[in-house]
Order: structure tokens, then sequence, then C-alpha cells
């Protein structure tokens, strides 16, 4: 064999041997590029020349994360060498294509009738994003990697034209992965036949009814308690009490909205199942400057129990009122209006003793709760986060979850993942049916001394429930 210095008899120095390799390797990435992905190239040459082996290897690169090994093998007879310069291309590379971040989209009300509710779901959604991305971001397996979320966010202004609106622009201007919706179902019903149109896959909140999942829209999914369930949880407590001491006449206040539809068609129906009566039941115009009408009839009627889904803004009007016309049923459930920690801020005493019915509360014994509402706290100065805000975090829990149950960023990929997949929440375990609706676990809750304590079942309050309603 030669010495390290000789490659053959007609001096072939070591510089000049990795010249022709690596004149060889260039040579055969530009004639052969698609061998990149089948594993080599090959080029043999015949010279008359010494016994000679030597094999050369060297690392470069063709693309970014995309690792080349080449390797030169010189071998011959005594008196014939054939060398062959072989290029083996091991495609080991990170796939290239990740996106800088996974964009969701936030349609929410931030003004208008809903925006106590749509600002504690937006805080709840910027809490967990920031949760996320201190640890990296999302894993995505298919780019091998923690991508970070960037939420683009707007405000609907509780208009459903404008929900319309905003969910075109995610889709078509922002081009957003997923989007994520805030409360109300007037809302819903004109984002999801729009997010259906433009194929955008959205989770949205706040959504009691189930008529929007039987209308066959595949990327529309929701997780919330649902109307029928309220009149099982109110007639569960009131059934609890002894008999003497139960409300009997139920008086229904229907907002004039696909909601207050569903909300007052199961109280019409379970009514009865439980032993009540219905002495009153009326049509409102939602945001009215007057609901003495409402009051005075169901007053006259000897309603015990008042029932209405409603808003904040309506909630507190209606309180206002029936104190002044000396209005105090033994019951006053308001769905969703009497949620946000504004309603015990305009009532004060008031409000003592209103309940609500929700599937997530600051109180319940769930692990993540206590950061929740500290991070509440400390960004809105408020006491209290509102039931919706639970749905919000775990809004973005079902979504992290179901892309790296996925492994993806395609809308079909995590969308199969939604159907198939049981979500470990901040509001318990969620699974959606084939229709893209889950239902929660339902408890009521009512404002005593400025917060808003589980009452009911009794299994997991933290606070008696107050009865009859005080009213002030």
């Amino acid at each position: 064999m030669s010495g390290n210095n000789v490659c053959s008899s007609r001096g072939i120095t070591r510089r000049g041997f990795l010249s022709v390799a690596v004149s060889a390797v260039v040579a055969g990435v530009v004639a052969g590029v698609g061998a990149y992905y089948a594993g080599s190239l090959t080029a043999p040459v015949k010279e008359i020349v010494k016994e000679v082996t030597r094999t050369v290897t060297s690392t470069t690169t063709l693309a970014p994360g995309a690792p080349v090994t080449t390797t030169v093998t010189v071998t011959a007879p005594p008196t014939t060498v054939t060398k062959t310069v072989t290029t083996t291309i091991t495609a080991t590379t990170t796939p290239t294509g990740a996106p800088e971040a996974i964009l969701i989209g936030v349609d929410t009300p931030l003004s208008g009738a809903m925006a106590e509710h749509g600002r504690d779901v937006l805080v709840m959604y910027e809490f967990i994003v920031e949760e996320i991305n201190a640890e990296g971001g999302i894993y995505v397996k298919e780019y091998g990697r923690k991508i970070p979320v960037k939420l683009i966010t707007y405000d609907n202004k509780s208009d459903p034209s404008t929900a319309v609106s905003n969910i075109i622009r995610l889709a078509t201007y922002d081009k957003v992965h997923f989007a994520l919706t805030g409360p109300g179902t007037f809302l819903h019903v004109a984002i999801a036949p729009e997010a259906e149109k433009h194929q955008l896959l959205c989770i949205g909140i706040g959504m009691g009814t189930e008529t929007i999942h039987e209308r066959g829209y595949k990327w529309y999914f929701s997780h919330f308690s649902r109307h029928r369930q309220y009149p099982d949880a109110l007639f569960g407590y009131l059934n609890s009490l002894p008999e003497k001491e139960r409300p009997k006449g139920v008086a229904i206040w229907q907002e004039n909205t696909e909601e207050g539809e569903s909300f007052a068609g199961w109280f019409r129906q379970k009514t009865p199942t439980y032993g009540y009566r219905i002495v009153f039941d009326s049509l409102y115009t939602q945001r009215s400057t007057d609901y003495s009408d409402l009051i005075l009839k169901s007053k006259a009627a000897g309603a015990e129990i008042v029932v209405a889904v409603n808003t904040t803004p309506d909630a507190i009007l209606m309180t206002k009122q029936m104190a002044e016309l000396g209005y105090k049923p033994k019951v006053v459930y308001f769905q969703r209006g009497a949620d946000p920690e504004s309603f015990y801020e305009a009532l004060g005493k008031l409000a003592e003793g209103v309940i609500g019915i929700g599937d997530w509360n600051y109180d319940y014994p769930i692990e993540g709760n206590d950061a929740i509402t500290t991070y509440y706290r400390r960004t809105t100065g408020k006491k209290i986060p509102s039931s919706m805000a639970g749905s919000g975090y775990a809004s973005v829990q079902i979504l992290r979850q179901s892309i790296e149950k996925a492994g993806s960023l395609d809308k079909e990929k995590v969308r199969q993942a939604l159907l198939s997949e049981t979500f470990k929440t901040i509001k318990g375990p969620i699974k959606f049916d084939e229709a893209g609706k889950s239902w929660g676990i339902v408890h009521i809750h009512q404002w005593q001394r400025g917060l808003l304590p589980t009452v009911w079942p009794k299994e997991v309050a933290t606070a008696a429930f107050l009865y009859p309603y005080p009213g002030g």
C-alpha cells in the first residue's frame, strides 16, 4: 500500500483526490436530484494504476436540516483500478414548512349585551395560551417540534352580522388554522353556517341549544351544559325540600331568540313531570327598557318561580324592576344573565339568592381551578370568574390535546381526533358525539355576599342554598 500522501503511481495527492470526490458529488447532485430520496448515485471510470484502496467520507448539507453523507471508494487489482464514485444521501431531515405559529382565531363579544361573558372567556384563552407558550408551544409530531400559539381576536360586539364578518375574515384573510368562539347561542347560530362554508374548524362555548348540531355541520363543535338539563337541576333541588315548603307556580320569561325558545321549550316540557305548574308564559324582546308587564302579570298569576335565559343587562333591569314593583318570588333563576360579577356589582343585596346553572365554577374541587382564579383576579381586578371562563380554558385544552393526538395541523386529522378522544379538562372529562356536541354535568350556583358558590348538589356544594329568595 502507498503512504498517506499518495493515491496512485500517477501521483494523485490527498488534496487532488478529495477534489475529485467533491466534484463528483456536485455533479451527481445536479444530474440526479431524484436520487435524493432513492439513496445513491454512481459513476465508474477506468484507469491503469497500481493497486490502491481508499475510502473517504465527508458530510455536507443540501438543505436546512438535511444531512448528506458522501462515500468515495477506490479499489483495483494490481494492473487495473476501477474508480467508483458513490454518493449516498440519507434523508433524515425534519420536515420543512412548519409554521412560525399555530394561528387560532377568536370571535367573541367584547362589547354589547354579551360583553361580560365574552371578556371573561378571552381572559382564559389568553391565560392558557401563555401557559402553553411558556412550555414552547404545542408539540406537532409531523414537524417534530413544539410550535407556539398565536391568538387573532375580534370583537363581534354581540351582533350576529359582525360575528359572521369576523369568521369570514379569520378564514380568508388571516387564514387561521382553527377558531374559538365566545358565548351566546344567537351568535353561534350565525357563525356555524359560515364556518361550514369555509371549512373552518371551530370550538364554541356558551350554547345550551342542541338544534345547531342537528343541521349536519362538520366543522362546528361545542361543549357546554344543555337546556334540557336545567329543569332537572332546578326541580331536583326543589323536590329535596319538604313538600309543604316547595313553591308551585312557574313563570317562564322567553327571550325572543333561538336560545330563549330552546330554554323555554324544555321548561314547558319538563315542569309538569316534576309536579309543578306553569302559571305564566310570555315572550319578551332582548334589550327592552321596561319589563314591568312581565313582572306584574307573573305576580298576579301567583308565580313563585321565575325562569329565564337572559343577557346581563336584561337580568339587572328585571331584578331592579321586580323590587320596585314589590314582586318577590321564592326562586329567581336567571340563566347566563346573573353569571358575571357585574350582575352583583350593579344590584348589591338585590342579587342575593339569585341562582344560575352551569357546568363549571371557580369553587369546583378540580386541579387548576386555583390558578385560574388567581390569574383572573390579578388581570381583571375582580373577585371571581364567571362559569363561562372555565369553558374558555377548557376549549384550548381540548384543541391542544386534539392537535397532539392528530400529530398534525391538518384540520381533517384534528377533527377526527375531536370525534374519537375523551379530553381531560378543567370541567372534567369531555367527549363529543358524532354531531360535535358534548354534555356538561350541571350544578346550581347562587349569589351570596358577593360570591357565587356552588349550592347544589350537596356532595359538591361549598355553601348552603338560600331559600326562599331574600330579594334584598
